[in-house]
Formats: structure tokens, C-alpha cells, sequence
């Protein structure tokens, strides 16, 4: 007897009477109304199994989507994908494959035995495989084994590999977000394994909930990576624009400092040009040294923040430097700590490298600078490695230590001018120096440390993309005799600018200001160069070499300025100008300046 709930056959009734004998009326009338009763119980208890299940497919997936969106890190979520889906359909291996831009996939997390045999990361061609299928159809695959239908294809090694799993029996859906593929999320068992259709929409309901899990990690993602960018933007911001106040600091204050070292720079070289005892020549050599020194200190510090200018350039091997500077800071990395009863090794890994455009003293300052800085960072001794290799256009130099490292604070705020750990052995303008100094080279400077874990800092540098030409040759003295009106307010610069030149053998006429060398060169016919300060009251110095050149055009005129070879002046002003050089000046830059500008006449 049928039992049946409408149209819908649930099952047989067989009743078997002995003898022979068919039913009576009565007989089959009790085995309908069985059957009857059969077909209400059977379709209660399927009702009520399925409600059972839906129960609990819906807690699962409450479940799964609380385990899901406990993290918003992509490494971790992926995981939780692949875990949780195993034990709910009893499968032996899941795997999570992302679309990637070229259409192939990238394996981001493996559940089970597959990650016995495949890798985060690893890469599958776009037409290859169940996924492949499931990507260029957008259905999902149920299959009790894939490797014997000729629809999902294979190629060696990957079909021996899968075959070797014994997981061929594959149940895979896509994942989509906001109707797009982004990936393909699968189980697998043994062969002959079956998937019903209740198996297949709960596993694209977890597709669903990871494909939604996937996109919230990947903007929280994004949003972290655009929030860490914005704040190294800000940070190198903050750093620029504390360097270039710095620098204008320097600036304030440049111009005086300059005139006071030219006085004593001008001085000293006037003391040795009459052939002092060997004695006082070494103590004047040593103090004329020292004067170029701070000299170079005030020019470097106006420079923070600000382009070098293109001729101040050059081409510099930035392995020849480094092994400069090891042998340089020698004394203080081995023969201080041996004294100290420790030892450092400092080696340098030349790579093939091409020259930078640069300038040599600043950058002998920051390999030297970076180098005490590691060796000060291992009080119990270790390895410094200074490495050199070029990528792309850039010129990379690395100093890496194993010294006792930085925590997270101190690598924030390393570069920060005045900021150290040292105590008051130290300005704290070391690090806040040498990235100045790279920023104007065009180049950058990083530093990656951890606590006990040493430091390594790591510049690059633009590559020059040809040598530079060779500097014009300094000329000498001019043969004949000049005649040079000198124009500085400061007494004492405008004196020993004339003694040096009187040295010479030139004469010499001196003015205060521009108005007063515009006089002089009203009535004295026989001037032939104009030596003017820039920075003067009254008159500046581009308004007396316009003057000058207005009234006398043939004249050439030197313009002596504390503010750096490149001083900030109009089209027209600059125009006026023949030659420009830097306080301080010596002996032999001057005279160097005097016969160009002769030459220009």
C-alpha cells in the first residue's frame, strides 16, 4: 500500500497474509487508514528533522559569523573560514583561494590535510582545477570525484598530487561581494563521497558570511594601511618643517657669524703669509682649520630643508666613504673597547654600486655619524655590517647593529631634532642632522628596530645618471695690477678683505656703503673690479651692483654674501653680478674670485 502526503510518495506499507488469501474489505479498509496514519507520522517527523536541522544550520551560521567577525586581521580571518566549515561537513581538507587582478587565484588559508600539501600564498592558474570551473561558470561543484570528470581539468603535476590526497570528492562555491567574484571556498573527502543540496546551500551560506568577513578585513585593512601612510606623511612633514625652522634660524644669524669668521679666517691667513716660526705656523694651520670647519657647520645647518644647489654637486662613491669611515672611526669601535674590554667587529658588504650626486663632507658626516651611533648602541661589544646595493635608480647604504635596539618611542621620535638618550654627553642632532642632510640630497632615511633586537638604518640616494663635468680650474692671481673698491658696514671685513687683496698686489679703495662707493666710482675713473658685501643697510648689495652696472657696465662686480654661495635674488638683480662667493672667505677663494671676474671685464 502506497503512503503518501498529497502527491508526494513517502513510502510502502507491505502487510503479507498466510495461505495465500487475499485481503478482505475489511482488511485493506485497516491497511489504508495504516498507511494514512503512516503518512502524517512520516511527513511530521520530516517536518519536524528538517526544522531540527534548519535550527541548527542557523545557529551554526550564527556561530560561524561570530567566530568570523571576531577579527578584522585578513591572516586570521581566513583561518577561521577553513576551520570552522570542517567539522560541520565532516570533510577531511577545505581550502579558501582568493581571485587575484590577473584572474588566478592565491591560496589564503588550508583546513585539514591540505595543509599538508599546499602553501599560503601559492598561486593556480585561472583555468585549471574545480576552482577554475567554479570561477568561469559563478556556479558551485558538487562531485564525488573530480578527477574522473572532463569538465574540471588537471594538468601534472597538480592531478597526481590530488590523486596522492585521496580528497577528490569536492564540494566548492563562490565567494562573491556585492555581486563580484572574489574568491572560491571549498571541502573535500574521500571519493564516492555525495553532497545534497541542503549540504550545498549551507556551504554557500558560509561562503557568503566569509566573503562578507573577507571585505570588512580587507577595508579595515586598507583604512590601517592609509592611516599608517597618513602618519609617516605627517611625520616627515613634522621633521621637514622642523629643519627647515632650524634653518632659518641658521639663517638669522649666518650672516654675522660669517663676517666674524671671515675677520678671523682673513687674519689667520694673513699671519701665515708672513712665514711665522713652525711652531706658531702649527698653531695658526690648526685654528685656520678649525675656522673652515665652523664655517661648513653654519652653512650645512642653513641648509635643512633646503635643495642643494645642481653645482654644488658631485658624483661620490658611497663605498669608498664607508670604507673611509671605518678606518676613520677605527680608534673609537676597537681600540676604546679593548680598552673597555669588549669587542666590535665592523665590516663593510661592498655591493656593485653606481656614484651618487652629492656632497662629500656631508655625507663622510652621516656614515660616521651612523656608525658611532651603532657602536655606542653595544655596550658589551658586537657587529656593525654596513651594506651597499643599488635598486632601480637608487643607491642604498644600510648600518645594522646587534646592539640592545630601540623601543617603539624612541624609533618614533629618533629624528627628532634635540631628542636623545644619551643624557647631556649628547645634542640629540646627530640622526635629526643626517636625514636633513639625505632629504636634501633628494634620498630618505628609515629606521627599523626592535628592543634587544639591534637597529638598522637604511638611506637611499638617487643614482647619478652621468659624471659631472670637471669643475672649472681655479685661475691664478691676475698678472696685472687692480685697482678694487671694497664696499662692507663691517669695519673689520672690509679691512682685511683689503689687506688680503693689498697682499696681492692690488689697489685698494674702501667704502662703507653703497652711496659711498657710488662716489668713488663717480670720480675715480682707474677702478676696475667692485668688491660688495650683500647684506647692508642703505643700499643691499644686488642694488649697488645694479647701480654700479648702470653707470659703469664694463665694471665687473664680486658679490660677497654670508648666506651661502646661492643667495635668493631677482632675474634682474642676479643679472648685475659677475661672480658670487661665500663668507668666509680666504686668501686663495678670493683671489680665486678676483681673477674670474677680471677675466669677465
Amino acid at each position: 500500500m502506497p503512503i503518501q502526503a498529497g502527491e508526494t510518495l513517502l513510502g510502502v506499507l507491505s502487510v503479507s497474509f498466510p495461505g495465500g488469501a487475499p485481503p478482505t474489505a475489511d482488511e485493506r479498509e485497516a491497511i489504508e487508514l495504516y498507511a494514512g496514519q503512516a503518512a502524517g507520522a512520516i511527513r511530521n517527523a520530516q517536518l519536524f528533522e528538517q526544522s531540527v536541522r534548519r535550527e541548527r544550520e542557523a545557529e551554526e551560521l550564527a556561530r560561524i559569523a561570530r567566530v568570523l567577525t571576531a577579527s578584522l586581521d585578513v591572516a586570521d580571518v581566513g583561518p577561521r573560514i577553513v576551520e570552522s566549515v570542517l567539522p560541520r561537513f565532516e570533510a577531511r581538507s577545505s581550502g579558501l583561494d582568493a581571485l587575484e587582478a590577473d584572474r588566478s587565484f592565491r591560496g589564503v588559508a588550508w583546513g585539514g590535510t591540505a595543509r599538508e600539501r599546499y602553501t599560503v600564498g601559492q598561486r593556480f592558474p585561472a583555468d585549471e582545477g574545480v576552482i577554475g570551473w567554479v570561477a568561469a561558470h559563478n556556479e558551485p561543484v558538487a562531485h564525488g570525484d573530480v578527477l574522473a570528470d572532463p569538465r574540471f581539468v588537471f594538468p601534472e603535476p597538480r592531478r597526481s598530487e590530488l590523486a596522492a590526497g585521496g580528497n577528490s570528492a569536492v564540494l566548492a562555491v563562490p565567494l562573491r561581494a556585492k555581486g563580484t567574484l572574489i574568491g572560491v571556498l571549498a571541502v573535500a573527502d574521500k571519493p564516492g563521497r555525495t553532497y545534497s543540496d541542503a549540504e550545498l546551500a549551507l556551504l554557500q551560506a558560509f561562503a557568503d558570511q566569509a566573503a562578507l568577513a573577507l571585505e570588512n578585513a580587507q577595508l579595515y585593512q586598507r583604512a590601517q594601511q592609509a592611516y599608517a601612510e597618513l602618519a609617516e606623511a605627517q611625520d616627515r612633514l613634522v621633521r621637514g618643517e622642523t629643519l627647515r625652522a632650524m634653518g632659518e634660524l641658521a639663517s638669522g644669524v649666518a650672516h654675522h657669524l660669517n663676517n666674524l669668521l671671515a675677520v678671523v679666517l682673513g687674519r689667520l691667513q694673513l699671519a701665515l703669509a708672513k712665514n711665522p716660526p713652525p711652531e706658531l705656523e702649527r698653531h695658526l694651520t690648526i685654528a685656520e682649520r678649525a675656522t673652515r670647519d665652523g664655517a661648513e657647520v653654519i652653512r650645512r645647518m642653513r641648509g635643512f630643508g633646503m635643495e642643494p644647489a645642481a653645482a654644488d654637486l658631485e658624483a661620490i662613491d658611497l663605498n669608498a666613504v664607508a670604507e673611509e669611515i671605518i678606518e676613520l672611526t677605527r680608534p673609537r669601535w676597537e681600540d676604546e673597547a679593548h680598552v673597555r674590554g669588549v669587542t666590535n667587529h665592523v665590516a663593510l658588504e661592498r655591493g656593485t654600486i653606481p656614484p651618487v650626486r652629492g656632497e662629500v663632507a656631508p655625507l663622510r658626516e652621516v656614515m660616521m655619524n651612523l656608525v658611532l651611533n651603532a657602536v655606542d648602541a653595544m655596550p658589551e661589544g658586537g657587529h656593525v655590517t654596513v651594506r651597499t646595493w643599488a635598486e632601480d635608480s637608487w643607491v642604498y647604504c644600510s648600518v645594522k647593529d646587534t646592539g640592545i635596539g630601540m623601543s617603539p618611542e624612541v624609533r618614533r621620535r629618533a629624528l627628532e631634532p634635540f631628542f636623545t638618550t644619551k643624557g647631556v654627553k649628547s645634542t640629540g642632532l646627530g640622526l635629526s642632522v643626517n636625514y636633513g642632510i639625505i632629504q636634501r640630497f633628494g634620498g630618505e632615511l628609515t629606521i627599523d628596530s626592535a628592543e634587544g633586537g639591534g637597529t638598522t638604518v637604511v638611506f637611499r640616494l638617487p643614482s647619478a645618471e652621468h659624471a659631472p663635468s670637471a669643475p672649472p680650474p681655479i685661475l691664478a692671481a691676475p698678472p696685472r695690477r687692480l685697482r678694487v673698491l671694497v664696499i662692507d658696514d663691517e669695519r673689520e671685513v672690509r679691512v682685511v678683505l683689503s689687506e688680503l687683496l693689498t697682499e696681492d698686489g692690488h689697489d685698494v679703495v674702501e667704502a662703507a656703503s653703497g652711496a659711498e662707493a657710488l662716489g668713488h666710482l663717480a670720480t675715480d675713473a682707474a677702478i676696475d673690479i667692485v668688491l660688495t658685501d650683500l647684506g647692508m643697510p642703505g643700499m643691499t648689495g644686488w642694488e649697488v651692483a645694479r647701480a654700479i652696472k648702470a653707470r659703469r657696465a664694463e665694471v665687473p662686480v664680486v658679490l660677497l654674501t654670508g648666506w651661502g654661495n646661492n643667495p635668493e635674488g631677482r632675474p634682474e638683480e642676479r643679472a648685475a653680478v659677475d661672480v658670487v662667493i661665500a663668507k668666509p672667505v680666504g686668501a686663495v677663494s678670493l683671489r680665486a674670485a678676483i681673477a674670474r671676474a677680471a677675466a669677465t671685464g
